[in-house]
């Protein structure tokens, strides 16, 4: 921690988990007889709704026979069960960005020309919800 101190910003990840803030959203706006149930639980029936991720790491590394075991569509599972069959929101594929970090000891990270594009991948994929 001592190389933080220093440190004018550090970046803090969720390691295959939800944000507290997200958590905290979820908690907020997903209510019975809001989000959910009976009674007015409707507010997000056929609402387009889909989660950006991002990961230092390669795209290979997030399935069955990689690194991780689990696809992303699997780490995501809990949060595709609430807002699509709960809410019944309209839930869409997610947006992933992979191999933002340089790995020690491995070759790959993304290089500016990866990144750029897939930051015009995002605005694609934020668009097509609108």
């Amino acid at each position: 921690m001592r190389k933080y101190r220093t440190k004018k910003c550090v970046l803090v990840s969720y390691w295959f988990s939800c944000p507290p803030l997200l958590k905290t959203w979820f908690d907020d706006v997903l209510t019975h007889g809001w989000a959910y149930g009976r009674n007015g639980g409707d507010k997000l029936e056929r609402r387009k709704v889909a989660l950006a991720v991002t990961t230092g790491v390669r795209a290979e590394d997030y399935n069955i026979d990689g690194r991780y075991r689990y696809t992303f569509a699997q780490l995501l599972a809990p949060f595709e069960t609430t807002l699509r069959y709960y809410c019944r929101a309209d839930y869409r594929p997610f947006f992933a960005f992979y191999g933002a970090e340089r790995v020690p000891g491995e070759e790959y990270h993304s290089g500016a020309e990866e990144i750029e594009q897939s930051a015009r991948d995002y605005v694609r994929f934020a668009e097509a919800l609108s």
